[in-house]
């Protein structure tokens, strides 16, 4: 039988017994930001916190189901699971297979392999640990992930695994006592997701122990409305003013999460106080006589709410395979149009799939629990398929297949999992080059710099020469500033600090090579080819000088300090009688560019007009980091090396080139592939043997 519509919801002196249209009003404000945020709209950046809207309600009507029927003698643990089963997986089993075609349609053979990878895991109940292992969140390329949203089920799911077993093992203990420990396992996962996001965010984001205070607190909530009859105000007539404020105080400080909150947001951690405290003070006090619970019970945003598993589950899908279809990001008007599918699609889904296998008598326990081993058996084979078999290249052509082979070498592949660590650096961890020789090369920078690596060991290799890398991604080679978008720690500045005090110790290292992505760092703004080529908003580095912040907010005071510390660095290794090789601005793509050439390719378009960039654009982009790097004094130990000399203007005028002979010069968006960094290094190695000549020829010192 349906819930009760909010016209007739029945009247009932215990909360957590009767229905609530409230509640699923509260899901509707969950689901909506959730999906908003994914369609990419910057007013709503925090629409992430939906998430934890969510988990609270479930650890809430969880553990109110279990209490009471536990209370009345009736709770069956089989009969749980029989619920969890009928609620989550028709729909969730609907939406994977309606996944399969696309991706076989649209995806490369590598994001195949790693959906079906996603598949098994979905269906194990572990995608959150798959996507710890192997996917930001917040990262560009996790908006092409059709499965991505399917973490929180992971978290859910685990706790609907064990959080039952450990009710059933506290109950003797009595209502009071269960709660105690109920809430020492929430502080205690709170203050775990706090450390956690400081050192490792990714972790702390995904994985359930971190996460588990947020459906903890829906489960003390429960625990207090049923030994609280009366409910939580007992002295306060209904709708006064305690629950009033209490209620607006809540979802104050959901909209104030929602509005405030973005991508470089520390999270969970402390900040997700305010979208959890936010949704238990609602749950506990906005009851429909308060104005807030008024407001929720609305019947668009009940309707909403009825649907709001099935949008959930819908809506990544559709912005993932929209952003896979094309090379551009969709435009406005088609994620709005997207947004509204995935509500049609929940209404149907809801009503012909939910309803129906939520209903006792057209599907019985027998037959759901049938159901749930062959749907998930049938997706883990699926799933097992597709990954085992790389994602089946063959199904595209020779060249779409060539185009994702030997892109590039990751610094874990060259230096091993060691190269990880921050800090301290040092000379042994990632050598390349001729492992006889002493190290007398250091490579300094971010990731544009750990691109280069691979093609700058074979040229050492060959000169007899070896080098080490030190390099910290997302970092400037600069000392003296950190990321103020995300390295509160300032892990940057130590990191260059550090790798200044080496170099010093390190008279053998005579040679420095910096190479960083100058110009974000100058710009801090995504970049814009103005073709249709859009990095995510998230592609940005705000650099400040450590100790004063007041810096952040200032871009032409902020230009002058990276200017001021450019130059401090270079002028430093110089004055230690290092040579040092500055690598100017990488030209960026704004395409992922091999996914790119793969879509036009497998749909037999022409693709040389689509694989270059205009140098206009290039030029008015880097003006500001190529006149810092210009304004370095002329030294004969400083080599300039410019990456736009070899890229653009050269077999197409006023052009920048992204491929080369059917090759990508990049493997994503900005960095250079193995094919892209050969003409680099060719030109550090043909200034550094010139320089090298040059030492050779000065007379010497009387």
């Amino acid at each position: 039988m349906p819930p009760a519509s909010p016209a007739t919801e029945p009247r009932s002196p215990h909360p957590a017994l009767a229905y609530r249209a409230e509640i699923d009003g509260l899901r509707a404000l969950a689901v909506l930001p959730v999906i908003l945020f994914h369609a990419g709209f910057d007013w709503m950046a925090g629409g992430f916190v939906g998430v934890d809207i969510f988990f609270v309600i479930s650890g809430y009507l969880i553990t109110t189901i279990i209490l009471r029927e536990k209370a009345a003698g009736t709770f069956s643990l089989l009969r749980f699971y029989e619920r969890r089963a009928r609620r989550i997986l028709p729909a969730l089993f609907l939406v994977l297979t309606a996944c399969l075609p696309f991706a076989w349609l649209w995806m490369t053979a590598q994001q195949l392999r790693e959906f079906g990878l996603g598949l098994v895991a979905v269906s194990l109940f572990g995608a959150n640990v798959l996507f710890w292992r192997t996917s930001d969140y917040f990262a560009s390329a996790a908006e092409e992930n059709p499965l991505l949203h399917t973490w929180s089920l992971g978290v859910e799911e685990q706790y609907y695994l064990f959080f039952p077993l450990l009710l059933l093992l506290l109950w003797p203990l009595g209502l009071r006592r269960l709660t105690l420990l109920v809430a020492l396992l929430t502080a205690a996962s709170l203050l775990m997701c706090e450390w956690t996001t400081g050192r490792d965010a990714i972790a702390s984001f995904y994985l359930p122990h971190t996460r588990a205070w947020e459906l903890l607190i829906g489960s003390l909530l429960a625990a207090r409305f049923i030994g609280n009859p009366a409910g939580l105000l007992p002295g306060d007539r209904a709708g006064g003013m305690a629950g009033n404020g209490l209620a607006a105080a809540g979802l104050g400080l959901i909209l104030v999460a929602m509005a405030t909150f973005d991508r470089a947001t520390p999270f969970p951690g402390l900040a997700a106080l305010l979208p959890t405290v936010g949704t238990a003070l609602i749950i506990g006090f906005g009851h429909r006589d308060t104005w807030v619970g008024s407001l929720l019970s609305r019947r668009w945003l009940v309707a909403i709410g009825l649907v709001s598993y099935s949008a959930y589950l819908w809506h990544q899908p559709l912005f993932a395979f929209a952003r896979l279809y094309q090379p551009n990001e969709p435009d406005t008007g088609v994620l709005a149009a997207l947004c509204l599918a995935a509500l049609a699609l929940a209404g149907l889904s809801w009503r012909f799939v939910e309803q129906p296998f939520r209903d006792r008598r057209r599907v019985s326990r027998r037959a759901i629990f049938g159901f749930a081993a062959a749907g998930s058996l049938a997706l883990i084979a699926i799933g097992a398929t597709l990954h085992l078999n790389h994602g089946f290249a063959d199904r595209s052509g020779q060249q779409v297949r060539q185009l994702f082979e030997g892109l590039r070498h990751t610094k874990e592949d060259l230096c091993g999992k060691e190269s990880k660590r921050d800090l301290p650096p040092a000379v042994d961890v990632c050598n390349a080059g001729d492992p006889g020789a002493p190290v007398s090369v250091a490579v300094l920078g971010d990731s544009h710099a750990e691109a280069l690596y691979s093609e700058l060991g074979n040229y050492f290799a060959s000169a007899g020469r070896n080098a080490t890398l030190l390099t910290y991604s997302g970092c400037p080679p600069v000392a003296g500033v950190y990321r103020a978008d995300k390295d509160e720690a300032h892990r940057c500045a130590a990191y260059n600090d550090a790798v200044r005090a080496l170099l010093d110790d390190q008279p053998a290292i005579d040679t420095v090579i910096l190479a960083a992505r100058w110009t974000l760092y100058m710009e801090n703004t995504p970049f814009d080819n103005q073709e249709g080529g859009v990095e995510p908003d998230e592609n940005q580095s705000l650099l400040a000088p450590v100790g004063d912040d007041g810096w952040r907010d200032d871009d032409a005071a902020r230009r002058r300090l990276i200017a001021a510390r450019v130059q401090d660095t270079v002028s430093h290794y110089l004055a230690a009688g290092k040579t040092v090789v500055v690598v100017y601005p990488v030209p960026e793509a704004g395409w992922h560019v091999p996914n790119l050439m793969a879509r036009v390719l497998d749909r037999g378009e022409s693709p040389a007009p689509e694989f270059s960039t205009d140098y206009r654009v290039f030029e008015a982009r880097n003006r500001a980091a190529n006149k810092v790097l210009d304004a370095l004094a002329d030294h004969p130990a400083l080599l300039r090396i410019r990456p736009a000399a070899l890229l653009c203007n050269t077999s197409i005028p006023g052009r920048c080139l992204l491929a080369r002979d059917g090759k990508p010069l990049y493997f994503d968006e900005d960095h250079l592939s193995l094919e892209g960094s050969r003409l680099v290094v060719a030109d550090i190695a043909r200034a550094l043997s010139e320089r090298t000549e040059e030492r050779h020829d000065a007379p010497a010192d009387p």
